[in-house]
């Protein structure tokens, strides 16, 4: 599985659609290594002896049908490290906002014999807020309304084929984000999925679902999704796997891959206890375009980089009572992102 795609969570939950479609991704197209690879060429390589000594190439193909099993099933592991940068963003009151964000992922999935499996994923990201004349934004005070912001993140999923062509997945999330100096436990939210998908033919697979999210000093969130994963041919693909949005990519080769799309993000964290709204909680919402490209020039090592703006940007502040106390819309301004993906 090639993955390369930018990923913009948020503290809600709404990142569980990307990781449990991940999951469904790998069990439809499993990874060939090297390792995988070799233990094929085995398999071909004793098979095709036979003629010369019948016992030993039954022998020798029984180990190679052997060792692909055990390929096949053994744990894929992942670490990744993105930044991602939203610049100048012109206020409505007047300044200008820039947001840059870096995190660090590690996950792993555990296929099982049955062809269902597990994955776990920890995540950690640092954002920073920079607004540019916080005078000019009409608060009490003239210091910036937030600016450093901490999330934590532990995912965990389960995906199992129920028929030859229908599959079921759950997942879960615990997400703490919060303003430097936020009393931890108030930035705590929970998620939860589930949904089922039908795979028509290797190239096309819908599914559907519901995501349940608290949210915070907000009522719990359902959300209905559908999902489609579509090969139109061997180079271009259709499909909305990482986001609650859609985009469209090119693959010339087995080295790189451009793509154009569009999703909804929604970002919201727990503020501290000395600033404009004391306890209080802010949100970010906006639809972010963008183009990418995916770089894999080995296959346990993928570089992708992406340019675009964030679209119907704004910020919204509620006080520890849920009560709406200022909303900041931003015009459309540029973004960029990168990131550098591991497996092994």
């Amino acid at each position: 599985m090639r993955m390369g795609t930018v990923r913009r969570t948020s503290a809600t939950g709404l990142a569980l659609v990307l990781l449990s479609c991940s999951t469904r991704a790998a069990l439809a197209q499993p990874e060939r290594d090297d390792e995988t690879e070799a233990s094929e060429s085995g398999l071909i390589k004793a098979g095709g002896s036979a003629s010369g000594s019948p016992g030993a190439a039954d022998d020798a193909a029984g180990a190679g049908i052997a060792e692909a099993q055990r390929q096949a099933l053994r744990p894929r592991y992942s670490i990744d490290t993105e930044f991602d940068a939203t610049l100048d963003a012109s206020l409505d009151g007047g300044g200008d906002l820039s947001v840059y964000r870096s995190n660090l992922n590690a996950s792993v999935l555990i296929p099982q014999e049955d062809r269902s499996a597990f994955s776990l994923s920890l995540r950690g990201t640092r954002t920073f807020y920079n607004w540019s004349d916080p005078a000019s934004l009409d608060l009490p005070s003239d210091e910036q309304p937030f600016q450093r912001i901490n999330e934590v993140a532990i995912s965990g999923s389960y995906m199992r084929p129920l028929t030859d062509h229908w599959s079921g997945f759950v997942a879960g999330r615990l997400d703490y984000a919060a303003e430097d100096g936020a009393t931890l436990g108030d930035g705590l939210t929970v998620g939860t999925i589930g949904a089922v998908e039908y795979r028509f033919d290797n190239d096309l697979r819908l599914s559907g679902g519901v995501i349940l999210s608290t949210r915070l000093e907000e009522d719990i969130l359902p959300i209905p999704f559908v999902a489609v994963n579509w090969q139109i041919n061997e180079q271009w693909s259709l499909t909305n796997d990482n986001a609650l949005g859609l985009q469209v990519r090119y693959a010339p080769n087995e080295q790189w891959r451009f793509a154009l799309g569009a999703e909804y993000a929604r970002d919201e964290f727990r503020l501290d206890d000395s600033g404009f709204a004391p306890d209080g909680a802010a949100k970010r919402i906006r639809v972010p375009l963008r183009f990418e490209t995916v770089w894999t020039p080995h296959p346990r090592v993928t570089l992708s980089g992406e340019v675009g703006a964030d679209l119907l940007h704004r910020v919204q502040i509620s006080d520890s009572n849920g009560v709406r106390r200022r909303e900041f819309a931003a015009d459309p301004s540029l973004a960029v992102g990168a990131m550098l993906t591991f497996r092994f």
